[in-house]
C-alpha cells in the first residue's frame, strides 16, 4: 500500500483509501487483507512517529510474504484499490481471471469508460460505504459473479492484450502528431 500523501500521519490517514480500508477491516469480516511490505508504512522517510507506531501495534499481524498471483486470483472476488497512482496493471490483470473485480478507482484508466458497472465490474465507492451492499447482492445472487466475472475476462481479453492496446496506444499517437503539427 501507497499512499498520496507523504509523509504518513495521523491527521492525514483518511486522504488514502487503502488505508480507510484497513482500518475498517472488522467491519467487513469477509475481507482478506494482507500487508506485503509494511516497511511502506513505516520507513522514516515517509512516516512519522505516532503514525508508525500505531501501525506496527494495530496492525503487524497482516504482514506475510507475497502472494503468488495465481493462487491469489483463486478468489471469487478481488479488490482493486489505488494508491499513489491507478492501479495500473492490476485492473487487467483481475478481469483476465475470471474473478469478480470490486473497484475503488480514484484515478481513470483510458479503458474504463469502456467497463460497465454491473457487467464486467463492480463500483465501489470511495468511501467503501457500499462494499458490504454490493458484496451481499453478489451472494444472494446465484450466477451473477460468474456472470460478472465472466463478462470481465471477455472484456480484457478483447480491449486489454497487446494487440488492442498497441493499436489504441498507435491512435493516440497520430491524434498528439496531428495536434503538435498543426500547432507548431
Amino acid at each position: 500500500m501507497t499512499g498520496p500523501k507523504l509523509p504518513y500521519t495521523m491527521k492525514n490517514m483518511a486522504a488514502n483509501a487503502r488505508q480507510n480500508l484497513l482500518q475498517m477491516l472488522e467491519t467487513f469480516p469477509y475481507l482478506d487483507y494482507r500487508i506485503t511490505n509494511i516497511s511502506t508504512f513505516t520507513d522514516e522517510k515517509k512516516a512519522d512517529g505516532e503514525y508508525k507506531k500505531y501501525i506496527l501495534e494495530k496492525f503487524s499481524y497482516l504482514k506475510c510474504d507475497p502472494v503468488d498471483f495465481v493462487e491469489h486470483a483463486k478468489n471469487k472476488y478481488l479488490l482493486s484499490c489505488d494508491g499513489i497512482g491507478a492501479a495500473w496493471s492490476r485492473v487487467p490483470y483481475i478481469m483476465a481471471t475470471g474473478s469478480v473485480l470490486f473497484l475503488n478507482a480514484q484515478c481513470e484508466q483510458y479503458f474504463y469508460r469502456l467497463m460497465k458497472n454491473q457487467e464486467t465490474h463492480v463500483v465501489i465507492n470511495q468511501d467503501f460505504s457500499n462494499l458490504d451492499t454490493e458484496f451481499h447482492k453478489l451472494e444472494n445472487n446465484p450466477g451473477m459473479p460468474e456472470k460478472i466475472g465472466r463478462q470481465g475476462k471477455e472484456f480484457a481479453k478483447r480491449f486489454l492484450t497487446k494487440a488492442p492496446i498497441d493499436a489504441y496506444m498507435l491512435l493516440v499517437l497520430k491524434k498528439l502528431e496531428s495536434y503538435y503539427s498543426k500547432a507548431h
